[in-house]
């Protein structure tokens, strides 16, 4: 599975941003999705922090 992935600046486990699939190509090329300009807030998961981040605090992971 592939994803696109926040850190916590909490806790520093990750925060699930979006799913990538459907397509082989959207695994060997896949494209960024957009963060909005004012940041977008997401809770984590494991400490439920909320924090503002950022489009180039996002990163691919894959397991």
């Amino acid at each position: 599975m592939a994803r696109w992935v926040f850190t916590c600046k909490n806790c520093f486990e990750i925060v699930p941003h979006t799913e990538i699939g459907g397509t082989l190509m959207d695994y060997f090329f896949p494209t960024k999705p957009k963060v909005p300009t004012e940041g977008q807030e997401l809770e984590c998961p494991q400490c439920k922090t909320k924090y503002v981040y950022q489009q180039n605090e996002l990163r691919y992971e894959r397991n």
